[in-house]
C-alpha cells in the first residue's frame, strides 16, 4: 500500500526562474520558467518537483487543472512533514503562538494510504 499527499497549488508561468513558495496565508505559489503551451508549464512542474523532493517523476502526478492556473498535485511516498522540509519551509508547531509573519502549515495539503484510494487513481 503506497501513500502521499495531495497539494493544491496557484502556478504563475512564464517566470524567471522556477520555484515554489509557502504563502504566508499557507497556500503554496510556484512561479515557472515555461510558457503556458503545449503542456510545458506542466512538464515544467512535474520534473522540477520531482527533483526538488528526490522522487521519481512518477510519484508527481497532475491529477487536475491541467489547463489551469490551479493545479491539484498528487506526491506518491511522502508525507506533509517530508514535503516541507524539501522544499525549506517548517510547519509552525502551535498554530496560535507563532510570529505573524511565520507561514502557516499548508491548508491545500489532503493525505492518502488506503488502497481504495490508490485503486481510484489508477487509470484503467
Amino acid at each position: 500500500m503506497e501513500n502521499g499527499i495531495r497539494i493544491v497549488v496557484h502556478v504563475v508561468p512564464n517566470a524567471k526562474e522556477t520555484k515554489l513558495q509557502l504563502e504566508t496565508d499557507g497556500s503554496l505559489l510556484m512561479r515557472v520558467n515555461a510558457p503556458p503551451v503545449k503542456g510545458k508549464a506542466n512538464r515544467e512542474i512535474t520534473k522540477w518537483l520531482s527533483k526538488k523532493l528526490r522522487r521519481s517523476s512518477s510519484h508527481v502526478r497532475i491529477v487536475a487543472g491541467l489547463a489551469s492556473n490551479l493545479k491539484t498535485l498528487d506526491i506518491t511516498g511522502m508525507d506533509e512533514e517530508s514535503f516541507l522540509e524539501a522544499i525549506g519551509q517548517r510547519r509552525t508547531t502551535d498554530p496560535g503562538h507563532g510570529s505573524s509573519d511565520e507561514p502557516k502549515s499548508p491548508v491545500s495539503f489532503y493525505t492518502w494510504s488506503d488502497a481504495a484510494t490508490k485503486a481510484a487513481r489508477t487509470p484503467k
